[in-house]
């Protein structure tokens, strides 16, 4: 069953039903987005 990447949008077979992106590239630019949107990064809590 293909899903749709939550950050590019496109189809992919995900390794497992947790997988919501299609790459590990996909995956780093969505969190990296989320950092930008927060006063202090991730990491640094």
């Amino acid at each position: 069953m293909s899903k749709k990447c939550k950050q590019c949008k496109k189809e992919f077979e995900p390794k497992d039903e947790l997988d919501i992106f299609c790459s590990q590239d996909c995956k780093e630019e969505a969190l990296a987005e989320l950092d930008s949107g927060s006063d202090e990064c991730l990491s640094c809590q």
